[in-house]
């Protein structure tokens, strides 16, 4: 089924397999937003922008996918993810990340954290951290670059992707 959200305050977005949910203009706040494996979250931006602010933990999962309407990686500088945990006396690594095979297409604003993307992950946007990990056989290209994403190679190959620098 399709969970459709309008702008509001959400305290939790879990996103679990095969449902998929889809986010409209404007900017949403999430206390947690996590995709679970290959979760699709549909973001629309034929209206505008979409903001979307995360004040604790922000999850790609293991071939999750994130998807931008109508135009695809075409737009992925219309989607802004701003993380900063407002949790700092727990102790924890204040981090994002992108799980093994996943697609996140957009701006990725961390500032205080670290990010990580997992192996064999697919980037397309721009990622504004205090520290960013990049594993093996990750592509990575910037918002401006023409050239479209490789698919995912499907589970028990291994594929030869070049890694592109942003």
């Amino acid at each position: 089924g399709l969970i459709r959200h309008t702008p509001l305050y959400f305290f939790f977005l879990m996103i679990r397999r095969p449902p998929r949910s889809t986010l409209f203009p404007y900017t949403t706040l999430f206390r947690s937003l996590e995709l679970k494996k290959k979760a699709k979250l549909r973001i629309d931006v034929s209206s505008g922008p979409v903001v979307i602010n995360i004040s604790d933990d922000l999850v790609f999962g293991k071939q999750s996918e994130v998807i931008i309407e109508p135009n695809g990686e075409a737009d992925s500088e219309l989607v802004t993810f701003n993380f900063a945990d407002d949790d700092d006396d727990n102790g924890d690594d204040d981090f994002v990340e992108i799980g093994k095979k996943a697609k996140v297409l957009g701006t990725i604003i961390a500032p205080d954290a670290r990010v990580v993307l997992q192996s064999k992950s697919r980037f397309k946007g721009t990622i504004c951290a205090e520290n960013i990990v990049v594993k093996s056989k990750v592509v990575a290209l910037h918002h401006s670059v023409a050239t479209s994403l490789p698919k995912a190679a499907p589970d028990g190959e291994d594929d030869d992707v070049p890694v592109a620098a942003m």
